[in-house]
């Protein structure tokens, strides 16, 4: 068993699922890997302002930001791979971002008229301290995996997608 690790550069991130990308990394079955992510948006480095433009791994943003592909040598289309992940560790720094869509939630929120409302983060061993001076407990989340549609041609990873079990209207909780 060897343990990979996999860096997120412009060499082994794509922003888009497709079929025909070929694997930043290949491993064996039982390997472990280590992987480097961005931010769904693929900022380079945290902003000093809100809303402040900063260099992205993408200009032109498609989908989010991913690192991979990783293939499993002798898996063949079809099979049922079994992905463990051991942890997920958050980044130093962070942002959020809302009333910049028209759609339900906003809507709900009341923000969807805007303007946008952005939020700096620094973030530390389970907490994160907001631009105005809130801190919060954090619970860092996988975010996006998966693997390409059959069909070819790059796949947005932004939802809704097909395949994604999230056809239809989404409804707020």
């Amino acid at each position: 068993m060897v343990r990979h690790e996999l860096p997120a550069t412009r060499d082994t991130v794509v922003n888009v699922f497709g079929r025909d990308t070929p694997p930043a990394l290949t491993v064996d079955a039982g390997d472990s890997v280590v992987v480097g992510s961005l931010d769904a948006a693929g900022y380079l480095e945290p902003m000093r302002t809100p809303g402040d433009p900063r260099p992205r791994m993408f200009e032109d943003r498609t989908g989010h930001c991913l690192t991979g592909p990783i293939a499993v040598r002798g898996a063949e289309p079809g099979m049922v791979l079994e992905v463990r992940f051991g942890s997920v560790r958050a980044g130093t720094w962070g942002w959020t971002l809302a009333g910049v869509k028209d759609n339900p939630l906003t809507r709900r929120l009341g923000v969807a008229d805007g303007p946008a409302s952005w939020l700096l983060w620094d973030i530390g061993d389970g907490t994160a301290t907001n631009d105005r001076g809130r801190t919060v407990d954090i619970a860092p989340f996988l975010g996006v995996v998966g693997v390409p549609p059959v069909e070819p041609g790059p796949h947005s990873t932004i939802r809704p997608r097909a395949g994604s079990g999230e056809r239809g209207k989404h409804r707020l909780p």
